[in-house]
């Protein structure tokens, strides 16, 4: 399965929804080498999340709630062929 995880909020200051995205991230990296995820993250934090071998990064230049978002995320999940998408966000594409 494909999965992706918007981690956009695991930026600096580090806040609530940024600290569940990266403790959500490595959690299912301890515990899932199956399934594939896509990570998208904020450019401005050009660490990965977590290296393992089933987890792809892709890094945007956008915030989450910006017209770029509804309508650029739409494409990197449908590229991506995503069938699960977690966002923490109110505004989904």
């Amino acid at each position: 399965m494909r999965i992706a995880l918007d981690a956009r909020m695991a930026r600096k200051p580090l806040s609530g929804p940024g600290r569940y995205a990266i403790n959500l991230v490595r959690a299912l990296a301890n515990l899932d080498n199956e399934n594939q995820y896509i990570i998208i993250q904020n450019i401005n934090i050009p660490e990965k999340i977590t290296k393992a071998e089933n987890f792809k990064t892709i890094w945007v230049d956008y915030p989450p709630l910006s017209l770029r978002s509804v309508f650029w995320l739409q494409t990197i999940l449908d590229k991506e062929k995503v069938q699960i998408f977690h966002s923490l966000y109110f505004l989904t594409p």
